[in-house]
């Protein structure tokens, strides 16, 4: 595959997150010792509209969920496919889609994409799509060091390890070598949570009410009393 750089391209994720190479993650140097560290975070969703991701076997976040309304639109708008990574399959209309592929060197599918793409900013809200109840993401820093070649050449020679096969020849060294651990057992539990509910709402009500017009449950029930004996007065009076 003919691509700009030489190496790979890596996203740490929840195993059913659907990925976006293109937009997420980081790259692979070859010949270059790449050495990552995650930590977990979990969100949870607690208030306002989210779906349970239970039930799914893939839990569709928000990003993805507008990157397949995009596509959608290229669909309808352009007559053609735009999105080029595997994790499109797993659209419900996949099989459904525009056989022919959007092209910028055409310049009908150019100046269509460049409009849909402002259409799709100016109204993003309208894709419906919301969080899940649960989800798990991951934090990475990346850090890059030089192999030692002569350390990988003894493993290689004493424990019949593979390397590599550019390690001990005189040519450039291609191998890409990647560590992932994590940076703490522990791991951060974000929770959302609604700042205004219905117990705050009757709270700051008697509150307003106790500071503008001194009024307290002390005295609404002084109010109540001093009615009822009015009315008991008045129907006996009425009696007599």
């Amino acid at each position: 595959m003919l691509s700009p750089e030489i190496g790979l391209r890596v996203v740490v994720h929840d195993p059913r997150v659907i990925p976006f190479p293109e937009d997420e993650g980081f790259n692979i140097p070859a010949g270059v010792s790449t050495s990552v560290s995650i930590k977990q975070k979990k969100y949870n969703y607690l208030e306002g509209t989210c779906y349970n991701e239970d039930s799914a076997n893939n839990i569709r976040t928000i990003a993805t969920c507008r990157k397949w309304c995009l596509e959608k639109m290229f669909w309808q708008q352009c007559n053609c496919t735009r999105g080029q990574s595997p994790s499109y399959r797993f659209m419900k209309e996949w099989k459904t889609r525009p056989a022919r592929r959007c092209s910028y060197f055409n310049i009908d599918d150019k100046l269509c994409i460049d409009f849909v793409n402002f259409e799709f900013l100016s109204r993003v809200d309208s894709c419906d799509c919301v969080s899940p109840c649960k989800e798990t993401v991951y934090d990475v820093q990346t850090t890059y060091t030089n192999p030692n070649l002569k350390f990988f050449t003894v493993a290689q020679n004493l424990k019949n390890l593979y390397t590599g096969s550019d390690l001990c020849s005189d040519g450039d060294n291609n191998t890409a070598r990647l560590h992932i651990y994590l940076n703490s057992l522990d791991h951060e539990v974000v929770e959302e949570l609604a700042s205004y509910t219905w117990e705050t709402l009757l709270c700051n009500v008697g509150g307003n009410f106790g500071l503008f017009i001194g009024l307290s449950v002390v005295s609404v029930a002084e109010v109540l009393e001093v009615l009822f004996d009015l009315l008991v007065t008045y129907i006996r009076r009425r009696g007599t």
